[in-house]
């Protein structure tokens, strides 16, 4: 057999290497940093197999995730773009449940392609407008969604995924069929409408970190009192967003739009706290992080993201 020039100087490395590998086995250093040791009494043959594909590049902010779990710089048109990265790196630092649910999911985060025109909880005030669903979830043994302005509060943590699941267990509870988070509601109907795959988390609501991420970038400190600030995530990630079918996705808005967290508004020094919920403005303009009302259902929604 002709062995392709390409393989010829790593074959060559692992014939001359195969006297110390009977002693000590063979070390493979993967792109991720990580190792992966074989010692030679396990392993029977070594196969090479020119149809295989290079393992990916790392993946970069802007790059188009597929519907197959894998990611490219240029656009692969045969196949089907789900999101676009906008953070890289571990996802799951801040995230112990992402982290044991999903611990391949260390490359990054991309978001949605489109959105959801939604309020928080369209039927807060039937609900009740002297509680919050963080009471609910307390009380039925499960942590609050509610956050503070600290700055280690979960608005300031990539924690989206772990709250997305709180937020669906008050949706799904019998108690609450009357008055469920619409938020919930439409990310439930998205992740029907663009399944995802099974090396990613599966869509969830950012935390307030991670929607700042997808629009101004990895600020320093606490993103509740970072001010106005450059949306140069937002900016390049319309760019991509340009070179699909226009009937495929939604481009960010950049005169007010604002997208819901999966956090609860929880200063509850400040008047009307009750009443609101975190939301990250996708604008210059303005301070990006704030509380708004609940109920509020015009130019405000939900974008999905997911980890992978």
């Amino acid at each position: 057999m002709k062995i392709p020039r390409k393989y010829t100087l790593l074959l060559m490395l692992i014939l001359t290497s195969l006297c110390t590998w009977a002693q000590s086995g063979l070390i493979i250093s993967l792109k991720n940093g990580q190792t992966m040791k074989f010692e030679s009494s396990s392993v029977e043959s070594i196969t090479f197999d020119p149809e295989t594909s290079p393992m990916p590049e790392g993946p970069s902010i802007g790059d188009f995730y597929y519907s197959d779990g894998t990611w490219s710089t240029e656009l692969d048109k045969s196949k089907t773009p789900i999101a676009v990265v906008f953070y890289v790196g571990n996802p799951s630092v801040d995230d112990e449940k992402m982290r044991t649910e999903h611990p391949e999911c260390t490359h990054g985060l991309a978001i949605a392609l489109n959105e959801k025109t939604v309020s928080w909880h369209e039927k807060y005030e039937t609900y009740g407008t002297d509680k919050t669903v963080s009471d609910w979830l307390t009380a039925n043994g499960y942590p609050a969604v509610k956050s503070t302005k600290d700055d280690n509060a979960p608005v300031n943590k990539c924690v989206g995924y772990t709250y997305t699941q709180y937020l669906n267990a008050f949706n799904e509870a019998p108690d609450n069929t009357q008055w469920p988070v619409t938020a919930m509601t439409a990310l439930a109907s998205y992740r029907s409408a663009v399944p995802t795959p099974a090396t990613s988390s599966g869509w969830y609501i950012g935390s307030g970190r991670e929607m700042v991420l997808a629009c101004f970038g990895d600020i320093e400190g606490n993103i509740t009192t970072m001010g106005r600030q450059d949306p140069k995530v937002r900016d390049l990630l319309n760019g991509r967003f340009e070179l699909l079918q226009p009937s495929d996705v939604t481009l960010f808005d950049t005169t007010g739009y604002s997208y819901w967290t999966c956090n609860e508004y929880g200063v509850e020094t400040e008047g009307m706290w009750i009443d609101r919920a975190w939301n990250v403005y996708f604008m210059l303009d303005r301070v990006a992080v704030s509380g708004s009302f609940k109920s509020w259902g015009e130019y405000v929604g939900i974008r999905p993201i997911l980890a992978f």
